[in-house]
């Protein structure tokens, strides 16, 4: 037995001597001894990743060690292999070349592809050990034959020469099977020397000796690092490719050695040899049960070869004994009796060996396979079904049987998709005869065709070929099964599977379809009418094309019964799946993909040929209207397929589509999903050559008035942007001719002129008609109106539908198309007085509020129209003009800005003058362009923005929820939500279009447009959101999530924050990443971009942000802290209800860590230190952070805190200051020291929490600052300890956070804060300022003239003038 004493004393030498010298020390080391082998790198653990040196195999000799001079002496006779391993490379001198694109492609490519003898060279030289050489060590032998046999990619090994010479000559059959399992555990990571097994005693080995060994090996595999295997299961990441490369190499090498040694030992037939591979089986065997993965992989591997190689004898035995019968049946004459006595003496021998083959075969077979298929490891359970099925496919007479192939259809079902895909493949191997899986597939069917739905798409994919083999073979005849069928054939209509698996299904589904089953004799057989005797060709393209269509129809009727199964609207249908079909044709061969290519024809005749149903009375018409949709939807796939990477459209496009267009779009006008379809096919004809030619000009002509006719009639907000589209597409005068421009710009102009003057007189109408009145307003709890004082809704709502389709017309036409000239001057003037007009009949009146003196704080005005009983589609349509205004203002103004900027002469101004002189001229230049159009319409749509975030309702009007349910009737709500919303969006657009860096253009234009002043859409805009915050936060308990409301909600700040970081408001900012956590996945994953994106542009402005961020958090947690009980003798209903809201407000607190640690984690990448450039703004950052924890002000200017009533914000500031190194911190020591006694000798001290003052004790430990014990809270502050902490302390020891106690951090003197005070949002619109107080100042300031850095007094003095403004801003309100 081997000794562990010496076994251990070896893997500490060579952990200890793992060194990686430099390139200095390794030549110098070279020179002196040449051929000195070196050791490999060892980890204490074998878990442990690979380190980027050990992955660096590119060159031969990357570390080295100095051992003892015997060692290196000793291995003076190494072969050639070693010796190219130690080889210094010479110096040779390279010619510079010019490095290109192709060169460096191909370099690339070289580096990727590497040829295996190059592989297991350097696999060689990282982990053969210094004293493996080819003699004394097998491993090494191994490794020198497979790289002096593998030259190239081939696909074999040869290791012949090896085994007869190496292995086979030894007398001692025992040394033979302790050199063939030492090589295997060299394999897997263990060490050369001392062996583990002791050859002479090998024959006494019992289980419990096995137990020792392999215990030793797997003790010893701790310590070698994963890259240094030979074999490892482990799952390589994608910068080790180049080590999984390695791997693979030798893993064929590994194969290769096992199936040849059976092979050449079995050569001469010998008994001898016989015994002796039996005794190798036995060994390998007792290796089947250890424990650990990579010692059982590689025993199956080498068994499993073994099995392999003598099934192939069996198979060369059995053809050798096929042979010796035939020849005896052909001696039958007596004249061949000698001859056939010879033949019958090598029949028998042949016949028993091929007996012990096959029962050697079936015993290793059975030993390995029915005990490993089942292994835990799914490598070893897919390598057994892949042996498996090498077995079925060579000996199908003993191995292709149902008693073998169950266990392929057991694995179906295995929880790996590894061992799924195997079990797949076991049934898609070449076999002879497919009649026998007729069984194993009737059985599994319903798995099989489950695997068409796996989660792993390379299941799907192999499975999906498995059924078009078996359909192939007709093995699906027989089977009915109707719910299966549509199961698989669903798959070409599944968006969440892969090309391949949608282009298979649809082979399978044309497979069944009729009309592909008639395509030769259609061919072949035309039919034979009178034009065939006029014109045999015309007659033959006439018969192909009906041919085609017919498949189309066949195609597209599938389609119709997929989508309409169940009870689905057809105004619902999910037409867009019908792209796949498409796309999956074209991506088959010739013979499919000749359907949707230039025959447009075809797809002509079959919509012609598909009736239309007017009225669905039955189900039949249901789907032929259906097959009708998917026809029109797959011209318009194959169109945009074929044409949307092209310049050009086919001439026969055109003339086949163009002069059906008109009828086809007249026809279909009513249907939404046909009429978008068609109108996307109108892009495509300008681009032909012969769209110009004049037969063409009345059909184009046509169809421009369709299109504009069409447009100026429907309300369909999916068609109308597609029809702009086409029309914009005709228009663009660098494609056109201009007679089609022309024509086009006819059109439009009196579109647009029809809109607006239809616009304007619904206006003024609805404006005559409403008498002036005085506003009737009732109490919010007063009695319901009379009858006499409710108005007359009729005709009201006709007049806001026609106000609102024509404002949606003119908006979506804008967004395409210019037409500012088409429209009247005053046309903007009367829009927005109309709709502002509407607004304010609808909004709060909040005057009389002040009139009351206090005595009744809930009563407001609401506006008479808000009855309950009136009419709410009034209010619905009023909500989306104002929607589609803004839409139509902003488009206005972008067209006008840049229409300004490209009349506007870049010359005009010199940037090269004076500056003194340049200034002047700005302001003569801003005064002369404070009357352009664009700034008119700026402020304009400012001002209107304003209006609209005027209908914000507050819940502090009244009784209600955070929406103001209960108080506001749904419509109201409803309204004021649709506008503000549309007015946030807007605004995020507006100071996109905008940005506030302009102020620093050299064009006066730009100076002039740029919005500045932008607090009143900022303060709308986040007394919005914030009213919103629920709807955010509930999205986090929702099963499946809403992305749309969160990118409603989230992307305007983002796109306006953007746009103006190095001007932004910081508290602005904060507040949209207040819900970095809380608020679902996808707000946290779109805050975290955002991150990254200001990061690039401002890191320190973004630190910032952080920090307005978490201010705001915590306050809004401080303000939500449960109220303490009053009553002395609480009920148990109330003392439940205060625990339940105890762990609420904990479980915000965790909310807010978890925010902490993601806001500190966007400063620096992961497993990387903060940048040096930022290591001073985060000292900055931490000393404003610890002034607002030691900090007594109230944000409500009422009263004050108690003493450390904030200390409690240092717990969030442990991840950021984690990120500062422990030197750097111990400039906040002083000051840290003047804030604790400065609490110290508060008067109030004794009243501190114990909870807030054990969180300052916590992040002192942490930081390593100055700290105050709380065992004497409640003394004198004299009597309080003051102690440093050592600054080698560990600082990484993190306390469970303290649980907060019931009792108010507010004075005494003042009591609890009011509800008003303690709401999120303000009923008044006021700007909101930024952290600096005199918020025009700072924003108006040159970004290029901003600190690039934080000072470590910049954030308090701002903090104070922050202060300043509250009191002046609740002074105004």
């Amino acid at each position: 037995m081997a000794v562990a004493a010496p076994r251990r004393s070896s893997r500490q030498k060579r952990t200890a001597t793992t060194v990686y010298d430099d390139a200095k020390q390794e030549m110098k080391r070279l020179s002196e001894s040449p051929k000195k082998r070196k050791n490999i790198s060892s980890s204490p653990s074998r878990r442990s990743q690979p380190t980027a040196d050990s992955d660096n195999d590119d060159s031969d000799d990357d570390d080295g060690d100095h051992e003892d001079e015997e060692s290196s002496s000793s291995l003076s006779d190494e072969e050639e292999f070693v010796k190219e391993k130690k080889k210094p490379a010479p110096k040779t001198t390279k010619t510079p070349t010019k490095r290109t694109a192709s060169t460096t492609n191909k370099r690339n490519v070289a580096k990727k592809k590497k040829s295996p003898k190059v592989l297991l060279r350097q696999l060689a030289n990282k982990v053969l050990e210094q004293e493996e050489t080819p003699e004394t060590s097998l491993m090494a032998a191994l490794l020198q034959h497979a790289i002096a046999s593998k030259p190239s990619n081939d696909a074999t090994f040869d290791f012949e020469s090896f085994i007869r010479d190496s292995i086979l000559p030894r007398d001692d059959a025992y040394e033979v099977q302790a050199d063939l399992i030492h090589l295997l555990f060299r394999a897997v990571g263990g060490v050369h020397s001392p062996p583990y097994l002791d050859a002479a005693k090998l024959e006494d080995y019992n289980h419990d000796d096995w137990d020792k060994v392999t215990n030793q090996l797997v003790d010893d595999m701790r310590y070698t690092p994963i890259p240094f295997f030979l074999l490892s299961n482990y799952d390589w990441e994608q910068q080790h490719q180049q080590s999984m490369d390695m791997h693979q190499a030798f893993r064929q090498a590994w194969e290769a050695f096992w199936y040849q040694l059976v092979e050449v030992t079995l050569s001469s037939n010998d008994r001898f040899a016989m015994e002796m591979v039996k005794d190798w089986n036995v060994r390998l065997h007792e290796l089947l049960e250890v424990s650990q993965p990579d010692i059982r992989a590689a025993a199956v591997m080498a068994s499993m070869q073994m099995a392999l190689s003598l099934l192939k004898l069996s198979c060369d035995t059995k053809a050798k004994l096929a042979r010796y019968e035939r020849q005896v049946k052909s001696c039958s004459s007596s004249q061949k009796k000698k001859k056939q006595l010879l033949l019958d003496e090598q029949v028998q021998p042949t016949k028993r060996w091929l007996e012990e083959l096959e029962t050697l075969v079936d015993t290793n077979f059975t030993a390995v396979f029915m005990n490993r298929y089942r292994d835990s490891n799914p490598v070893i359970r897919a390598y057994n079904l892949s042996v498996l099925t090498q077995m079925m496919v060579q000996r199908p007479d003993l191995y292709l049987r149902d008693k073998y192939l169950k266990y392929i259809g057991w694995t179906l079902s295995d929880k790996n998709a590894q061992v799924r895909c195997a079990a797949i493949d076991g049934l898609l191997a070449p076999y002879s005869d497919m009649d026998a899986l007729q069984n194993v597939v009737r059985k599994f069917l319903p798995r099989l065709a489950d695997c068409t739905i796996d989660v792993s798409t390379k299941v799907q994919e192999k499975s999906m070929s498995l059924f078009l083999k078996l359909a192939k073979a007709s093995l699906l005849e027989d089977f009915d099964d109707d719910l299966l069928w549509e199961q698989i054939n669903n798959r070409a209509l599944a968006a969440d599977t892969t090309a391949v698996v949608r282009r298979d299904a649809l082979y399978f589904i044309m497979d069944q379809l009729e009309a592909f089953d008639d395509q030769e004799e259609e061919e072949q057989k035309p039919t034979k009418n009178s034009t065939w005797k006029r014109d045999k060709k015309a007659s033959l393209v006439k018969t192909k094309e009906i041919g085609i269509a017919k498949k189309l129809s066949a195609l597209a009727s599938w389609v119709a019964h997929s989508l309409t199964n169940g009870p689905i609207p057809l105004e619902h249908l999910r037409l867009e799946l019908t792209d796949y079909v498409i796309e999956s044709l074209r991506s088959m061969g010739p013979e499919y993909s000749s359907l949707v290519t230039n025959q447009w024809s075809a797809f002509v005749r079959a919509i012609k040929d598909s009736d239309s149903a007017a009225q669905m009375e039955s189900d039949e018409q249901r789907v032929q209207v259906a097959t009708q949709r998917v026809l029109i939807r797959m011209l318009a796939s194959a169109a945009r397929a074929e044409f949307s990477d092209k310049k050009k459209s086919s001439d026969s496009y055109v003339m086949t589509l163009l002069p059906l267009m008109t009828n086809l779009l007249r026809q279909f006008q009513t249907d939404s999903n046909c009429l978008t379809n068609l109108a996307s096919l109108c892009q495509y004809f300008i681009s032909s050559d012969c769209a110009h030619h004049p037969k063409l000009k009345a059909p184009m002509r046509d169809m421009v008035q369709a299109l504009v006719d069409i447009y100026g009639t429907i309300g369909d907000d999916k068609s109308m942007p597609v029809i702009i589209e086409s029309l914009a597409v005709l228009m663009d005068s660098s494609q056109n001719t201009s007679t089609i421009l022309s024509m086009c710009k006819s059109h439009i102009s009196q579109l647009t002129k029809s809109l607006s003057q239809r616009l304007t007189e619904s206006l003024q109408t609805s404006d005559k008609t409403d008498e002036p009145k005085k506003k009737k307003r009732k109490k919010r709890r007063s009695s319901t109106s009379t009858d006499e004082d409710k108005p007359s809704s009729d005709g009201n709502d006709e007049k806001e539908s026609v106000i609102q389709r024509c404002l949606q017309r003119l908006s979506i036409l804008a967004k395409r198309v210019n037409i500012q000239e088409f429209l009247p001057e005053d046309f903007r003037t009367t829009l927005i007085e109309g709709m502002t007009k509407r607004l304010e009949e609808r909004q709060l009146d909040q005057k009389d509020t002040a009139e009351n003196n206090g005595d009744d704080p809930m009563e407001n005005i609401i506006p008479l129209i808000w009855q309950q009983d009136h009419d709410s589609k009034v209010h619905e349509a009023c909500s989306r003009s104002v929607k589609y205004t803004l839409d139509f203002l902003l488009v206005s103004l972008a067209w006008d800005l840049y229409l300004a900027k490209k009349e506007e002469d870049p010359n005009a101004y010199d940037n090269d003058s004076d500056n003194d002189d340049n200034d002047a001229k700005a302001d003569d230049d801003l005064e002369e362009y404070a009357s352009h159009t664009v700034v008119q319409q700026r402020d304009e749509l400012v001002e209107f923005l304003g209006t609209c975030f005027q209908q914000f309702l507050s819940q502090q009007d009244g009784d209600g929820d955070a929406d103001g349910h209960g108080i506001y009737s749904s419509d109201q709500v409803h309204f004021s939500d649709t506008v503000q919303l549309a007015a946030l969006q807007t605004c995020g657009d507006l100071r996109s279009l905008l940005p506030k860096i302009w102020s620093e253009a050299r064009s006066p234009l730009l100076r002039a447009v740029a919005l500045i002043q932008d607090q009143i859409l900022i303060g709308g805009s986040i007394r919005f959101f914030r009213s919103k915050t629920s709807v955010l936060r509930n999205i986090e308990d929702q099963e499946e999530e809403d992305v749309s409301t969160v990118h409603t909600l989230l992307l305007p700040f983002g796109r306006s924050l953007l746009a103006n970081w190095s001007l932004s408001n910081r508290r602005e900012a904060g507040y949209v990443f207040t819900h970095f956590v809380g608020s679902g996945q996808a707000a946290q994953q779109l805050l975290q971009e955002l991150s990254k994106m200001c990061k690039k542009m401002d890191p320190v402005r973004l630190m910032e942000t952080h920090m307005a961020s978490l201010r705001t958090s915590f306050d809004q947690w401080l303000l939500n802290e449960p109220e303490e009980i009053e009553s002395e003798h609480p009920t148990d209903e109330e003392m439940a209800a205060f625990e339940q809201a105890e762990e609420a407000h904990q479980e915000e607190f965790e909310l807010l860590l978890q925010q902490s640690k993601n806001l500190a984690q966007t400063l620096k990448p992961p497993k990387k230190a903060l940048e040096a450039k930022l290591q001073d703004p985060m000292l900055a950052f931490l000393k404003e952070g610890i002034r607002f924890a030691f900090s007594l002000d109230s944000t409500d200017d009422e009263e004050d805190l108690l003493p450390g009533a904030r200390l409690t914000f240092l717990l969030l500031l442990e991840y950021f200051g984690k990120l500062c190194k422990q030197q750097s911190t111990s400039v906040l020591r002083e000051y840290w020291t003047e804030k604790v006694l400065a609490l110290q000798q508060d008067a109030d001290y004794d009243q501190a929490h114990q909870d807030d003052l054990e969180a300052m004790k916590q992040f002192a430990k942490i930081m390593g600052f100055p700290m105050v014990t709380t065992e004497n809270v409640g003394q004198s502050p004299k009597s309080v300890l003051v102690r440093d902490y050592d600054d080698d302390e560990d600082n990484d020891d993190e306390s469970s956070t303290p649980r907060r106690s019931s009792a108010s951090r507010l004075s005494s003197e003042g009591g609890r804060r009011s509800s008003v005070a303690r709401s999120s949002v303000s009923t008044a619109l006021s700007p909101l300022l930024e952290e600096g107080g005199d918020d025009d100042d700072e924003e108006t300031t040159p970004a290029k003239n901003r600190r690039s850095s934080v000072s470590m007094d910049t954030l308090e003095e701002e903090e104070e003038d922050e202060k300043t403004a509250r009191s002046s801003t609740s002074a105004d309100e």
